[in-house]
C-alpha cells in the first residue's frame, strides 16, 4: 500500500474539467458535468499544490527528471506529472508519463484490507481514466474506450471513470 509520509494515501482526486469539444480549452472546478471530461491528480501529494494553482510548469521542472518526489510519493508523482503535461500539450512527453502512472499505480499492491484494496483500484482507475483522456485529446478512440473498460474494471463505481465514459462516447468515442 502506497504510504506518503506515514499515512495511507487518500484515493481523492482533484478534477480539472476540460471541455469536450476542444483541446484543453479552460479549466473549472472538481464538480464533473455533463460534456465535460475530467483529469484527476492528487492535491495532497507530490505536486499538489502546483496542480491546484494550474502552475503545471513547475510540476514539470519538479517532477519532470523523477528526482526526490518520484521517491516519496510515486502515484501522487507520476499521475500529477501525467496531467502537466497533457495540460501543456506535450503530448509525447504525457504519453510516457500517463504509461508510468498506470504502471506505478498497478505496482502498488495493498496488503490485505478491503480498504487498501479499494484505495488500491480507485488509484489505478484514476491512472487509466487519465490516460483515457489523452488518449482521446490525441484522436485514438479505441485505446480512450480500451482504457476506460479497464479503469472501469478495477473502480466500476467511481464517478470519475462514469462521467468521462458518458462524456467521450458523446464526442464520438466508441
Amino acid at each position: 500500500m502506497n504510504k506518503y509520509q506515514g499515512f495511507a494515501r487518500k484515493s481523492a482526486a482533484l478534477g480539472l474539467l476540460i471541455a469536450a469539444g476542444s483541446l484543453l480549452g479552460s479549466t473549472a472546478s472538481a464538480d464533473a458535468s455533463a460534456g465535460k471530461i475530467v483529469l484527476s491528480g492528487y492535491a495532497d501529494g507530490v505536486g499538489g499544490e502546483s496542480l491546484m494553482a494550474g502552475d503545471y510548469a513547475a510540476i514539470i521542472g519538479k517532477l519532470g527528471a523523477h528526482g526526490m518526489g518520484f521517491a516519496l510519493d510515486p502515484i501522487a508523482a507520476s499521475t500529477n506529472l501525467c496531467i502537466a503535461y497533457i495540460m501543456t500539450h506535450a503530448w509525447d512527453k504525457a504519453d510516457g508519463a500517463c504509461d508510468e502512472a498506470v504502471r506505478v499505480a498497478k505496482l502498488d499492491t495493498p496488503t490485505g484490507t478491503l480498504y487498501e484494496r479499494a484505495t488500491h483500484d480507485h488509484q489505478v482507475a484514476i491512472a487509466y481514466s487519465n490516460r483515457a483522456v489523452l488518449h482521446s485529446l490525441e484522436a485514438n478512440p479505441l485505446e480512450a474506450a480500451s482504457d476506460l473498460a479497464h479503469a472501469s474494471a478495477f473502480a466500476p463505481d467511481l464517478a470519475l471513470v462514469s462521467g468521462n465514459r458518458a462524456a467521450l462516447h458523446g464526442v464520438g468515442g466508441p
